[in-house]
């Protein structure tokens, strides 16, 4: 269990980390929230292409060879556009937030396309060390989740990769996980909260409206999704502020940049997998020689 901090440096009062990541918020809200919202239109092509392999399959339409193999292409197509822009607009943020002068749009979503791959790894690589930690039972899982809360910050700021990131980041929250805990909770709450008064106000309006209940529960689920994307960029913010503010009192660090430790958390997680379906398919053995397949 890690111990409170004896240093007499201190991260900064959560009142002022509050303030200062708002005014960063409302000053830079224009450039960072439609990054932020291109999920949104990524759910929308992921749509698109739902719905063409639907029409397909039920309606028969794309019969001759050339058309299935163009209306196939074309799902295919919308995917993954809707898949690079769910990920290269939250990966925007992260590098717009880590470089001080402003970019547009198009270049910001450029330059989080570049950082998609690494993120990606080093996404891999917190899940596999939080998946092991949680099998191996050695300390609560939610110690860990604490101690990999700044790796992204590691990516983005100081070019730390895989593994790396991850010691950056356990070096920077150690000795003083309590306070990096209380302001991630805080955080957690507060919006939680904001987001209940907000639901709490769409209810009386369509009970007012005499709306059904489906619908709010339609509107609650819209507002959710949207309500999430635009505090994106605020939680952000709030969490850089974090990570500055411990590399302001730890300093530089003496961890080796390897890139290429994304390569053994891959292996890990490939044969994690395999153990996982070889378990469920042994369990599963019996029923399935029981089936009568045949005479």
């Amino acid at each position: 269990m890690p111990k409170p901090s004896s240093t007499k440096k201190m991260l900064t009062p959560v009142d002022q980390l509050i303030k200062k990541s708002w005014q960063e918020y409302c000053q830079r809200f224009t450039e960072l929230i439609p990054l932020a919202l291109l999920p949104l239109f990524g759910m929308l092509f992921c749509s698109f292409s739902l719905a063409i392999i639907l029409v397909d399959v039920y309606t028969g339409w794309f019969k001759l060879p050339w058309a299935l193999a163009l209306s196939g292409g074309l799902a295919l197509l919308l995917f993954v556009v809707g898949v690079w822009l769910n990920l290269a607009g939250p990966v925007g943020v992260y590098a717009a937030l880590a470089r001080k002068n402003k970019l547009a749009l198009w270049p910001s979503f450029i330059e989080g396309g570049h950082y998609v791959g690494r993120w990606l790894m080093l996404s891999l690589a917190v899940a596999v060390m939080l998946l092991a930690w949680f099998m191996a039972l050695v300390v609560p899982f939610f110690i860990f989740v604490i101690f990999y809360a700044m790796a992204n910050w590691a990516l983005f700021f100081e070019g730390y990769e895989g593994f790396s990131a991850l010691k950056r980041s356990r070096e920077l929250v150690k000795d003083y996980w309590f306070a990096v805990t209380g302001r991630i909770l805080l955080m957690m709450l507060v919006a939680m909260i904001a987001g209940g008064i907000v639901n709490i106000i769409i209810f009386m309006i369509l009970a007012i409206a005499h709306q059904a209940p489906d619908t709010y529960t339609q509107v609650s689920k819209i507002w959710s999704d949207v309500f999430g994307l635009l505090c994106l960029p605020l939680a952000l913010i709030y969490s850089k502020n974090i990570y500055l503010d411990l590399v302001k009192i730890k300093g530089k660090s003496k961890i080796k940049k390897n890139s290429r430790h994304w390569l053994v958390a891959l292996w890990l997680l490939v044969a994690l997998v395999l153990f996982i379906l070889a378990v469920v398919w042994l369990a599963q053995a019996p029923a399935i020689t029981a089936l009568p397949l045949g005479k």
